[in-house]
């Protein structure tokens, strides 16, 4: 059984809070939550894959699960802060490469996502952005990342976004909580290899 393989290792971390618990009912095994490694590796090491100066003038929407409704709602939050609006989605509709994915976050004045990765890239780049919390795809890990940031008034579903979208990020408060997880999690990392 599964319970058995996951007792057979040293060590087991999560990127969820909610899976540490859920390693201990299903599995019977003790897992630390460390940061995901997209965050873990910080924004240096990003650095050398964005483009040269995009005009930033734009709102960055990269939603995962786009819809009429989405959409509506992304172009109204843009029209309110005089954005263009530039919209990517996932799958066969994928069209840029992960240097310009990377490029087009790293330069927008805004980016709403419902993508985890979008919201890590959002935060290491000092990005304001709202998250909308797909509960099919695995909210919690949202707010794994976004509570002990402080971050958790950015995410919530297309009307709770409409109302916390005037929220200022102090970004060295984040940044110093970062340093912090990032110590742990690289702590315990180094410990369990």
């Amino acid at each position: 059984s599964c319970a058995k393989l996951a007792q057979r290792f040293n060590a087991i971390s999560v990127r969820e809070i909610s899976g540490v618990q859920l390693c201990k009912e299903n599995l019977g095994v003790d897992a630390e939550c460390v940061l995901d490694p997209t965050i873990l590796a910080g924004a240096q090491a990003y650095k050398p894959l964005i483009r040269k100066n995009q005009d930033g003038d734009y709102l960055f929407a990269y939603i995962l699960d786009i819809t009429d409704d989405k959409r509506a709602s992304v172009e109204t939050i843009a029209k309110s802060r005089g954005l263009k609006t530039i919209i990517r989605s996932a799958g066969r509709n994928a069209d840029l490469s992960p240097e310009e994915w990377l490029s087009m976050i790293a330069h927008a004045s805004m980016v709403i996502t419902d993508s985890f990765h979008g919201t890590v890239f959002s935060i290491l780049f000092h990005r304001e952005f709202l998250s909308i919390v797909n509960k099919s795809r695995g909210g919690t890990r949202f707010a794994s990342l976004l509570v002990p940031l402080g971050l958790e008034s950015r995410m919530g579903d297309m009307a709770q976004l409409r109302i916390t979208q005037q929220c200022v990020v102090d970004w060295k408060q984040v940044d110093n909580k970062l340093a912090i997880q990032r110590e742990k999690s690289m702590n315990y990392l180094t410990k369990a290899l």
